[in-house]
């Protein structure tokens, strides 16, 4: 049972990060945070997609000492 319970879950991660198309003349971007808990060291990345999936921006940095919350508003401010 643990097993199949695994699995699905690793199917359910894979499809969350299959992209998806969107509207024409719409842009989506996606981004992600990392904060390590230990030492509250945070990182942040993006990548912005047109209509066809083709790249138009794209980011990565660290933010140094960050919380969870103060990550991803920040990474909504890069995004931006």
């Amino acid at each position: 049972m643990f097993s199949s319970t695994l699995r699905q879950t690793e199917l359910r991660c894979q499809n969350s990060r299959l992209w998806s198309r969107h509207p024409p003349s719409w842009i989506k971007a996606s981004v992600d945070v990392a904060v390590d808990m230990a030492d509250g060291q945070a990182t942040i990345e993006g990548v912005i997609r047109d209509e066809n999936g083709g790249w138009v921006h794209s980011f990565a940095r660290s933010i140094g000492r960050c919380s969870v919350l103060l990550t991803d508003l920040w990474a909504l401010h890069d995004m931006l």
